[in-house]
């Protein structure tokens, strides 16, 4: 199977889930997916979350969609969290949270 078949797969996998109202991490458990691969998926498409998140759990401080922007435009850590008005170690935990690699 080609990459962009294993892809489609995938997200065609991740999205059903999503649709019969899996959090995140369920989804990435069923498929066997790094963590934080569903999550992705779901900033990427614009889609909100299934859990409600924890109890007494923190607001979300950082924009995904933003970061992910940014960051694909080659931004460093620094600039995204300047350009999204959020410390530096934040876009740093996120970036590395969705897997994605440093800039710069």
């Amino acid at each position: 199977m080609t990459t962009t078949k294993a892809a489609v797969k995938f997200a065609s996998a991740i999205e059903s889930l999503y649709m019969g109202s899996q959090p995140d991490a369920a989804i990435d458990e069923a498929l066997a997916l790094p963590s934080g691969a569903a999550l992705m998926w779901r900033v990427l498409n614009g889609c909100p979350p299934n859990e409600s998140g924890r109890p007494g759990g923190r607001r979300q401080s950082v924009d995904l969609t933003g970061l992910l922007r940014l960051h694909a435009q080659g931004l460093t850590d620094g600039a995204i969290a300047r350009s999204l008005g959020v410390s530096r170690n934040s876009v740093y935990l996120w970036r590395n949270k969705l897997g994605l690699p440093p800039n710069g």
